[in-house]
């Protein structure tokens, strides 16, 4: 009884390597994008990192909604208003901000704005 305890704790300890090992593979995309955006504006990683996450937590429609627990949850559609309010943040200018979220999502190959797509059916999703 005393092995089988010892295996059941290592397949516990083995999923959260791999887990930790997911995390850190995921995270190193989103560092590499920082980082390579730090140097082509010229703005501090940890004020980029900042300003990606702040943009997605307000627009992301998954954290929202987990964050609500479902309950009256409401997509927040005021991209521009969230723009403006992150230049005003960190004193960078609205179109430097902007290209930041555009540049970031282009590296991960991310629609930037996908309202305006064609469904199957040929008619756009307004």
């Amino acid at each position: 009884m005393l092995i089988v305890g010892c295996g059941e704790k290592n397949n516990t300890n083995d999923r959260s390597d791999n887990n930790n090992l997911l995390k850190d593979m995921m995270m190193q995309d989103n560092k590499e994008a920082v980082s390579l955006l730090s140097i082509k504006y010229g703005i501090e990683e940890a004020t980029v990192s900042n300003i990606i996450k702040e943009y997605t937590d307000a627009h992301d429609w998954m954290i929202g909604f987990m964050k609500a627990n479902g309950k009256d949850y409401k997509i927040n559609l005021d991209y521009r208003k969230t723009i403006y309010d992150l230049s005003s943040k960190y004193s960078i200018k609205v179109e430097t901000i902007a290209t930041i979220l555009i540049d970031y999502k282009s590296i991960y190959g991310k629609e930037v704005d996908n309202s305006h797509a064609i469904t199957e059916t040929g008619e756009g999703t307004d």
